[in-house]
């Protein structure tokens, strides 16, 4: 995520990091997301944390052309009141 940040021209926000972290989280065991790579998925956790905090430039919206990665982040937290997980040993 520190790396995503100055790429993109944008001042470190501790609240922006924080929700970024948050929904980035549950991404790292979806399969579906091993198809992105890590620098996508901060970009896509960063840009979905600008956009949830009413914070997102239009020069990040032209930046990040991939929704796809942030639209599927938002969509595992929307199933995680009702999924249910399961447990490997």
């Amino acid at each position: 995520m520190e790396e995503v940040i100055p790429i993109a021209n944008i001042e470190p926000q501790e609240d922006v990091e924080l929700v970024s972290f948050f929904l980035i989280e549950p991404c790292l065991v979806e399969y579906e997301m091993l198809r992105f790579p890590p620098s996508m998925l901060a970009a896509a956790a960063i840009f979905t944390a600008q956009c949830t905090l009413d914070r997102c430039l239009i020069v990040c919206r032209l930046i990040f052309y991939n929704r796809e990665c942030s639209k599927l982040m938002v969509s595992f937290h929307q199933k995680a009141a009702i999924g249910r997980l399961t447990g490997v040993h």
